[in-house]
Order: structure tokens, then C-alpha cells, then sequence
């Protein structure tokens, strides 16, 4: 019995172009949620900590490399976690691996946090980068290649 599909390998330049379109979709859906991300960080540090002066915060080099690197790399995380998962790939080696990976993140961020700013502060971020886990873990689970 023969089978009806015709079968089309992929080739270095399908894998290379799917890749890059990968890359594209999940910084267009990240920066899609930066606004998000920034009224989850007022929200927390404003309503659930109570910092009054939010100035520091948001006008640090930290904010940026928060935003920029340590978010990024955070919605990342969510967004693989979420193609695994809708796969059917994500077993207890690979979950496993992504919470080391994610708490290891959010360790590194927190330290860099307490350089610069107080226990409350380092807080609000913590729970802000736990959001956009969600968020990376959301665009995830709607996305098809």
C-alpha cells in the first residue's frame, strides 16, 4: 500500500526561515505587552506595596534591562513552555528544566533589583516578571507557525 502523501522534507533554509519568523512573532507579541507589562509593574508597586514615589523605579537603568533583557527572556520562557505543552512535548524532564531555568532568571533578576532598590521594590518586579511568564505562556497557546 502506497501513501497518498507526498512527503516534503525540509530543507536548512525552511528550518532557518521558520526560526527567524519565530523569532519575529514572539518580539512583535512581546512588545505587544510591553504597556501591559509596565501597568502591571505600576499596579503592584502602587496598590500592593504602596510605594508612593514610583520615580526610581521606572527611571532606572534596571527598569530598561528589566524590560529589555529580563522580561524578554521571561516571555520567551512562557512562550516555549506554552508551544511545548500544545505539542504534547512537555514531559517532566523539559518542565522541569524550564522552572530551573526560570527561577534561575528570576533569581539573577532579583539580585540585580536589591543593588538598587529596597525589598519592596525588588518585590514588584518579582511579581511583574511572574506576569509576563503568563503573558509569554498566553501568546503561546495561540500561535500556529
Amino acid at each position: 500500500m502506497t501513501s497518498s502523501i507526498t512527503k516534503h522534507p525540509l530543507t536548512d533554509d525552511d528550518f532557518f526561515q521558520n526560526r527567524e519568523k519565530l523569532k519575529e512573532d514572539i518580539l512583535t507579541f512581546y512588545s505587544e505587552r510591553i504597556p501591559d507589562i509596565l501597568k502591571v509593574l505600576y499596579e503592584t508597586a502602587r496598590f500592593e506595596m504602596r510605594i508612593r514615589n514610583l520615580e526610581p523605579l521606572f527611571d532606572s537603568p534596571f527598569h530598561y534591562r528589566f524590560i529589555e533583557d529580563y522580561g524578554l527572556n521571561l516571555f520567551v520562557d512562557g512562550f516555549l513552555f506554552s508551544l511545548y505543552s500544545k505539542a504534547n512535548l512537555l514531559n517532566e524532564f523539559l518542565r522541569e528544566d524550564i522552572s530551573s531555568e526560570v527561577k534561575e532568571r528570576l533569581d539573577r533578576m532579583a539580585a540585580d533589583a536589591a543593588r538598587k532598590f529596597e525589598e519592596n521594590t525588588v518585590h514588584c518586579f518579582t511579581l511583574t516578571a511572574y506576569k509576563i511568564f503568563e503573558f509569554g505562556v498566553e501568546a503561546g497557546k495561540e500561535y500556529t507557525l
